[in-house]
């Protein structure tokens, strides 16, 4: 009997530790929030910020900020500070790496239904994302970070991933702290921003074309995809500015347009969109694919479309001074100077490769 007794007082004595240190877990993960899903961050903690899906919402719904910056991967690069010193805004990043049109939509929607609105939006628009259906989604949001729905947060307060590698590894290597203001910024050294590195892992695009089905199906996708994931916001929003900037790629991006056929309707495709925005008095427009300084020096890129940091200070500048803004009365011939600037290049001159579109 007295041997049962102390059986029975050992597995309560086990339940309740196992029970304490559940709930512990549970208390630290939420006082700590490495997601900021619950509240902002913790003045003392140094926090690693490296997963967009997941510390994305959190940010959107707890951080205090005028605007948001949102895009793919080619936002990245953005030195948040940088809007503060030069327009006076503090600005939270909230892009995804590959983004398709649907992607900006939902954090967008996440971001009007759980925050005070922004004042202004900045969105690095890539016009070849746009071609694809308007329901894809690039990775599928943890819906236990993105809804209010508390029960299903056990996928997130008891995560052994969460508690490892966002309390304790920090914990462990402080000095890997994120500065939130460099958010999601690539990890490259300045070395590997150059036409060397680029050019050793550039492989051109296949040859091809486009045909007139084709054409008809990618421009019925924009057009979709701008009336389903885009325009909806800023008609909806009127007091928010949008400032939607296409971003520049090198000219090596252009070339693989011109060899896969597509270079005739992605001028179509900008000038097309870039019209239907201009419509909108709360839209500014800018476009920096065509300021040949930068997108013909391939020593500004870590590939073929990404680029340094630097070259992002400069379009915050522009932000400022209106350089390379599109209006109603110049879009066309600016639009139409950036992809002359594709066809005429000297891609055998520069690189070594068939200059395609004048063979055509």
């Amino acid at each position: 009997m007295e041997q049962q007794k102390k059986i029975k007082k050992f597995i309560l004595s086990l339940g309740i530790t196992a029970v304490g240190i559940f709930l512990l877990l549970i208390f630290l993960v939420a006082w700590i929030d490495p997601f900021f899903h619950y509240h902002k961050p913790l003045s003392f903690f140094p926090y690693k910020v490296d997963n967009q899906l997941s510390a994305n919402a959190g940010m959107a719904k707890n951080f205090d900020y005028d605007g948001i910056l949102t895009g793919s991967s080619m936002v990245s690069n953005f030195d948040l500070k940088k809007f503060d010193e030069v327009l006076g805004q503090k600005i939270v990043k909230l892009n995804y790496n590959g983004a398709c049109p649907k992607d900006i939509y939902n954090i967008l929607d996440y971001v009007f239904k759980n925050h005070e609105e922004p004042s202004v939006v900045y969105y690095g628009l890539d016009v070849y994302g746009f071609n694809g259906s308007t329901e894809e989604v690039k990775y599928p949001f943890p819906a236990y970070l993105y809804d209010d729905n508390i029960f299903n947060d056990v996928s997130y307060v008891f995560n052994k991933d969460v508690l490892v590698d966002y309390i304790i590894e920090p914990l462990t290597w402080p000095s890997e702290k994120t500065d939130l203001s460099e958010v999601y910024i690539m990890g490259y050294e300045d070395w590997q921003y150059s036409r060397e590195n680029v050019l050793y892992y550039y492989e051109p695009s296949e040859r091809s074309s486009v045909t007139k089905e084709q054409h008809d199906e990618l421009m019925a996708a924009v057009k979709a995809n701008l009336e389903s994931n885009l325009l909806p916001y800023i008609e909806a929003h009127p007091d928010t500015e949008f400032v939607i900037f296409y971003p520049p790629y090198s000219i090596l991006y252009w070339y693989n347009r011109i060899l896969e056929g597509r270079l005739d309707i992605s001028e179509e495709q900008y000038t097309y969109i870039t019209e239907r925005l201009l419509a909108y008095d709360n839209v500014r427009v800018f476009c920096f694919c065509g300021d040949e300084e930068v997108v013909t020096d391939l020593d500004n890129y870590v590939d073929f479309n990404h680029q340094h940091r630097s070259v992002n200070d400069e379009i915050v500048n522009c932000f400022a001074s209106g350089d390379w803004e599109l209006t109603k009365e110049n879009y066309r011939d600016i639009i139409k100077a950036m992809f002359d600037l594709a066809r005429n290049y000297d891609y055998e001159a520069d690189f070594g490769f068939e200059n395609v579109y004048k063979a055509q």
